[in-house]
């Protein structure tokens, strides 16, 4: 289990204390609605990436990655599934909620998991808290699809457990 951790937390560790320059979905361009993109909860597919003054970061979904469930979160630097070509950039960085929180500092994030495995990562700049995960028809856990919100909405499955928690050191 501490390996598997380690593989989320390493690069959670890399960008806690940065300042976030910009932000970016790829997706199909069938998935997004444009006007839909500032309404929070937003359910898409693929990766959402943080880039940061020196490391980005790329929220998306695993498959099979040594967890209880089938589906699991990734945050880290490698893409995993798609290339790049077959999918469309769509910058964020001026909408809701991240408008808000670029120039600031990731202050810290906290991930929370069910059944053992994580599903949600939450990111805190100073006065904005972001959730994303991966997730299945709206709903956070076991799903190849990314949610982001500005709450921890519940699920079918029962309680949410943070896990983990980084903090610039």
């Amino acid at each position: 289990m501490r390996l598997l951790s380690k593989r989320i937390t390493s690069h959670l560790q890399k960008i806690v204390g940065q300042k976030l320059k910009d932000v970016d979905l790829f997706c199909f361009d069938y998935e997004i609605d444009p006007p839909a993109m500032e309404n929070l909860p937003f359910y898409f597919g693929n990766e959402l990436v943080l880039n940061f003054e020196k490391d980005i970061a790329i929220i998306t979904w695993d498959e099979n990655a040594g967890w209880r469930e089938h589906f699991s979160l990734y945050v880290g630097c490698e893409r995993l599934y798609l290339p790049i070509s077959s999918l469309i950039k769509w910058n964020v960085s001026k909408l809701k909620p991240w408008q808000n929180c670029i120039d600031r500092e990731l202050t810290f994030t906290r991930i929370y998991s069910q059944n053992q495995t994580p599903h949600v990562v939450k990111l805190n700049f100073a006065d904005t808290v972001i959730f994303v995960g991966d997730s299945s028809e709206n709903r956070f856990g076991d799903g190849d699809d990314l949610l982001i919100t500005n709450e921890l909405l519940d699920n079918d499955y029962g309680k949410w457990n943070m896990i983990w928690e980084v903090k610039d050191t």
